[in-house]
């Protein structure tokens, strides 16, 4: 590895740091499916915080990205 590969390998890992997920507001559809504007969620890319309880089709949920790949329901929004 020459340096300027190294340089470029320690760009992207110090990038990688400040990578900020927002909150969103999903709505849940049939079948536990959340939909985040083009997003769709099954229930397997998401987990509820116990508070929440359980969701319905219909709701509108906040949630947070953990990453690309994982999501957390934090609350149902009234």
């Amino acid at each position: 590895m020459n340096a300027y590969e190294k340089i470029i390998k320690r760009m992207r890992s110090e990038g990688g740091k400040n990578t900020v997920y927002p909150l969103k507001l999903g709505e849940v559809l049939s079948g536990k499916k959340i939909s985040l504007g083009n997003i769709k969620l099954d229930s397997s890319l998401y987990v509820l915080l116990d508070s929440v309880g359980s969701i319905s089709k219909g709701d509108t949920v906040l949630i947070a990205a953990l990453s690309n790949e994982e999501y957390v329901v934090l609350g149902k929004v009234k």
